[in-house]
């Protein structure tokens, strides 16, 4: 469209490496919180209910090395700043109050289907880690990864 502008927001973390034992608790986490854009917390929350973006979603990369949680949110170059807010405050919940049952339900379900066939087990009752620490590119402060 002419004279439209959107601005992509890449917002991330460093989080785990692939063998970590915390990895499918967090593929679980991020699998919530918005690996499918629209089902996840950050879909409902930035495009649902704000009405701000194009899209939102979340992606784990862990690998050999520590890996990325990237968020990213397509919006309005006008609403820059408070997309920015609502990934602060979405993250800020993440990491105190994890996951909702209804979320690990959900995710749970989904994953095991996705998993049938594969030889790696699921998890029996994931958990949120909360012990590395990471630095985000819209501050300076270091607190827990809510990824891992």
């Amino acid at each position: 469209m002419m004279n439209k502008a959107q601005a992509d927001i890449a917002y991330g973390f460093t989080t785990i490496v692939r063998r970590d034992p915390e990895y499918y608790a967090c593929w679980l986490m991020n699998h919530a919180f918005g690996q499918y854009s629209m089902s996840g917390r950050l879909g409902d929350s930035i495009r649902e209910r704000q009405g701000m973006a194009y899209y939102a979603h979340s992606t784990l990369d862990a690998n050999v090395m520590e890996g990325p949680l990237l968020i990213r949110a397509g919006v309005s170059a006008a609403n820059i700043d408070r997309a920015v807010a609502s990934i602060d405050e979405e993250v800020r919940k993440l990491t105190a109050d994890g996951l909702t049952q209804k979320e690990l339900d959900d995710s749970r379900r989904f994953l095991i289907y996705a998993m049938r066939g594969r030889s790696r087990p699921t998890p029996a009752s994931p958990t949120i880690c909360r012990r590395r620490s990471f630095s985000t590119s819209a501050s300076t402060t270091t607190s827990a990864c809510p990824a891992c």
